[in-house]
């Protein structure tokens, strides 16, 4: 809330990459590069066919060659992580393919549990092989593993500040605010950070 008494706006949703039909040979296949292009993660590459870096998402193979100090996308990772665990993450921690997604407003907090669990798998498999997903609809926090880091990294950045669509669709089925043309409100943009280490795994 603001000074004022008002409410402060939900930020937009940003462009959202689509891993089928944004996937291309690039400049970066020629020169065999191994990063993945960031803004194609982000879904808003203007370089298309010109880009240096790749655009496709990240395989097995890919992860077994990365380097420990280097994410997908060949930024430093760091020793330690951000305070808000955002960020490119740490290379000392043990957790390190697993997402802390809020999705507040998507869901009402006592919704059924399978439904939003259905709702995550739907849009964050999209980007890599996940292990299993375990939400807390009280708190509208899902926990997303992914088989190995390197999907993890892109999925972090493709869905960060981007809207659940199965969530986005069934609101929309029943008249309510959801994401949609120019102008439309956006009333549950995710929250996408690292999650921390479990205590007891």
């Amino acid at each position: 809330a603001s000074r004022e008494g008002g409410c402060r706006q939900q930020p937009e949703p940003m462009p959202r990459c689509d891993a089928v039909l944004d996937s291309g040979r690039t400049r970066g296949d020629d020169r065999e590069e191994t990063s993945v292009c960031l803004h194609f993660a982000r879904g808003r590459c203007s370089a298309g066919g010109e880009c240096a870096f790749l655009h496709r998402l990240p395989t097995a193979a890919d992860d077994a060659r990365a380097g420990l100090t280097h994410d997908v996308f060949g930024r430093d990772r760091h020793a330690t992580d951000r305070a808000d665990n955002g960020g490119v993450g740490s290379f000392n921690k043990v957790n390190v393919a697993t997402l802390f997604a809020h999705y507040g407003g998507a869901f009402p907090p006592l919704a059924d549990a399978e439904r939003v669990r259905a709702a995550v798998l739907a849009d964050f498999l999209e980007w890599g092989p996940g292990v299993d997903v375990r939400v807390l609809p009280a708190e509208c926090v899902a926990l997303v593993p992914y088989a190995h880091r390197s999907a993890a990294e892109f999925a972090k950045e493709a869905m960060a500040g981007q809207t659940l669509l199965a969530a986005s669709c069934a609101t929309r089925r029943r008249g309510g605010e959801g994401p949609g043309p120019a102008g439309a409100k956006h009333t549950h943009v995710l929250s996408a950070r690292w999650a921390n280490d479990a205590p007891n795994p």
